[in-house]
């Protein structure tokens, strides 16, 4: 079974949670079986771009230049982006590469902060003026590889938010058809007619939580398409912390 810290190489992209450099190692965020749905991954790269940016991404630099990557995957200093989460079918998933457990703990600082847990939303707490609590509508071909999923609530961090470039997204199932899966959030709520008039209930797929981009922000076509006026309230944003601290294990006793 593919174990949290884990480094992965993914498939090419095309496939299911492909890649488009194969090769590059990515970091398993948690233990997963061939019975789950999905995997989650944190994108990695030698490349250090991103880190440099301003405001600086959620990301962990590993280099070991002095005590060298026996066992962790890696052949070189690497950066894992915890603000770039990648999902797939596990059953694509290759043995592992090696395994991260020095850094292990760093990484899940940086991911619970890339999740913005615990900030609030756009209109309330630290993520007020943010992005953080926002719902997109979703790129078509973005929604179809998540069985149809139209919508997605923004979580991600306040102030890299503001960038408008990848977001952390949990697609939203929303209608009168709509039903959960294992482990998705159902809410009731007053924003959720906004979506879908005539119901008060969502279902928020927690495992399939992902970073996506704007069309044109850096990707042609992006994951989603419009920022729409829909604010969650602060329930349903406490619900939603609270479920991903749950999924990924991130219980402040334990980072």
């Amino acid at each position: 079974m593919p174990k949290a810290s884990e480094t992965h190489r993914l498939p090419v992209e095309g496939e299911s949670g492909g890649d488009t450099k194969p090769g590059r190692p990515h970091v398993l965020l948690r233990d997963c079986s061939l019975d789950d749905s999905t995997y989650t991954v944190a994108y990695g790269s030698t490349e250090s771009d991103e880190a440099n940016r301003k405001p600086p991404p959620a990301f962990v630099h590993i280099n070991r230049d002095k005590t060298g990557y026996g066992g962790t995957g890696l052949t070189e200093q690497t950066w894992i982006y915890l603000c770039r989460l990648i999902i797939g079918d596990p059953a694509d998933l290759a043995a592992a590469r090696g395994r991260l457990d020095d850094e292990w703990e760093l990484i899940r600082e940086s991911l619970r902060a890339s999740l913005g847990i615990g900030t609030g939303t756009a209109e309330s707490g630290a993520a007020y003026g943010s992005w953080r609590g926002r719902v997109v509508r979703l790129f078509p071909a973005t929604g179809e590889r998540l069985d149809g999923a139209r919508f997605a609530l923004v979580v991600t961090e306040p102030g890299y938010s503001h960038r408008r470039g990848y977001q952390q997204l949990i697609p939203i199932y929303v209608g009168l058809d709509a039903f959960g899966e294992e482990h998705d959030l159902p809410v009731d709520a007053e924003w959720v007619a906004q979506l879908a008039p005539g119901t008060k209930r969502a279902y928020l797929a927690i495992p399939s939580v992902f970073s996506g981009c704007e069309t044109g922000r850096p990707r042609t076509p992006g994951h989603f398409v419009q920022l729409t006026n829909v604010i969650v309230d602060v329930p349903t944003i406490d619900m939603v912390d609270e479920a991903l601290i749950a999924w990924f294990g991130l219980r402040p006793a334990d980072i």
